[in-house]
């Protein structure tokens, strides 16, 4: 009897490892903290309201199947934060596929990339670069891949700016922003 308790507590913790294996690997607390900031850095930009359409600033979050509930919850976050109004201007999330926009970009302000492989990632970046399109990503070591900037949670909230990509892309953020930012290093990952 005690052997058949000892396996079924390890099969139990067996496929309790197996499944979280499978899990996302987004947080939800740095989702939430990201949702806060990272509408707001469109306004940092010196040019944001060249890359609006009708006072609407487009915020595009991409994502693959298997972080599709996080995209979502991103945009929740977002929606409930800033009830579709970034100062004066209208604030529309919108979700696309990495597929769909690499097929057929839609327009936006703003693209804020959640982890894929890195060839969808690297496609999307080149083409927002290419059209000097804001471009975010949720882990700062996908700033590699061609992004502008993403954030680092420790004990403060530290923006983290690829000055490579940001030159790449023909944008300029205001001094304010860059003074609080930490350079990306490529090297250091």
């Amino acid at each position: 009897m005690e052997f058949l308790k000892f396996s079924f507590t390890s099969m139990s913790m067996f496929l309790l490892f197996s499944l979280e294996s499978f899990a996302s690997k987004i947080s939800s607390d740095l989702l939430k903290v990201q949702a806060a900031f990272m509408p707001k850095v469109i306004l940092m930009e010196y040019n944001y309201k060249e890359k609006m359409s009708s006072n609407k600033i487009t915020f595009l979050i991409l994502y693959d199947e298997q972080n599709y509930v996080d995209a979502l919850k991103l945009k929740r976050l977002i929606d409930t934060k800033y009830n579709q109004k970034l100062l004066s201007y209208e604030l529309d999330v919108k979700l696309e596929s990495y597929d769909s926009y690499n097929q057929t970009p839609s327009k936006s302000s703003v693209v804020y990339c959640l982890p894929t492989n890195r060839d969808s990632m690297t496609e999307s970046l080149s083409y927002a670069r290419e059209n000097e399109i804001l471009s975010l990503v949720y882990d700062e070591k996908d700033l590699k891949n061609g992004a502008v900037l993403s954030i680092r949670v420790d004990k403060y909230v530290k923006p983290i700016v690829s000055i490579k990509a940001l030159k790449k892309s023909n944008i300029e953020f205001r001094p304010k922003l860059l003074k609080i930012s930490e350079v990306f290093k490529i090297d250091e990952y």
